[in-house]
């Protein structure tokens, strides 16, 4: 009988590097770079929806947001997890 393995969480990567990855996510304070990455923005002239879509930094920003999110969905436990609402209709 096979042992049974912890789901990945990157199927896309080596598990190796996936929990090199999730460490990451779990160890570095994203927060702290999103506030700096959407720091680049303020005070642009720039206010056209695609002239921020042809920006470098509007992309920095974006990104810096995503992993902000993972990493807030990496640290949640499992009790975090029980605690939400079954039924998202009737909370």
């Amino acid at each position: 009988m096979t042992k049974p393995t912890r789901r990945q969480l990157w199927p896309g990567l080596s598990p190796k590097t996936s929990r090199h990855v999730e460490r990451q996510l779990r160890n570095t304070d994203w927060s702290a770079l999103t506030q700096a990455a959407r720091a680049a923005c303020s005070g642009c002239p720039g206010r056209d929806l695609d002239e921020c879509d042809a920006c470098p930094l509007h992309g920095l920003a974006l990104d810096a947001l995503h992993l902000a999110a993972l990493s807030r969905a990496a640290r949640r436990t499992r009790a975090d997890l029980d605690a939400l609402p079954v039924d998202v209709d009737n909370p």
